[in-house]
């Protein structure tokens, strides 16, 4: 049989560290400063709903109702143009249902929505070509155009010429 032999001096540390009784040593322990929780902000609104579908926003354009998660590109008189890195057919599902027409011209996985009219729209109705287009590097372009009202009088043909004409300048300059 072996039998160990612990100096007594280790068999009395061995015991006082298993001790329960206050060794009289302090321990250093930083006072307990109380963390500030940051002052709750505004919630950043989703721009989709619970289904997934695009919410609207607060911006009208002639009537229409924008949806949320577009930036305004260009704003030239009668021409307003958006962005969005919102899926195009998302897109086209938000404003196919608040757009009345009865011409949508499709044009690969963009479409437009000609002489449309926004639907709940009130006071004078105008109405509207809205195009809804890939952009590239994964951004949707929302181009409406808000077509010019009938003239209040009959126009010759020089007129309705001059006019389509000065209209074709236009938008030419504007893209």
């Amino acid at each position: 049989m072996v039998r160990w032999a612990i100096p007594a001096g280790l068999a009395l540390g061995l015991m006082a560290c298993s001790s329960p009784e206050p060794t009289g040593e302090a321990v250093f322990e930083p006072p307990s400063t109380p963390v500030a929780q940051p002052e709750p902000g505004p919630e950043r609104a989703s721009i989709y709903d619970a289904e997934g579908d695009l919410r609207e926003g607060h911006e009208l354009v002639a009537g229409l109702r924008l949806p949320r998660g577009l930036e305004k590109k260009l704003d030239l008189g009668r021409r307003h143009v958006y962005e969005t890195r919102v899926p195009i057919a998302k897109v086209q599902r938000y404003f196919g249902p608040r757009l009345l027409t009865g011409r949508v011209t499709r044009i690969g996985e963009g479409a437009t929505f000609r002489e449309a009219t926004p639907r709940g729209a009130t006071g004078a109705v105008v109405k509207l070509d809205v195009a809804i287009v890939p952009a590239g590097e994964g951004l949707v372009q929302i181009d409406i155009y808000e077509l010019p009202p009938p003239p209040a009088r009959s126009l010759s043909e020089s007129e309705m010429r001059a006019i389509v004409e000065r209209e074709e300048r236009e938008r030419q300059l504007a893209e």
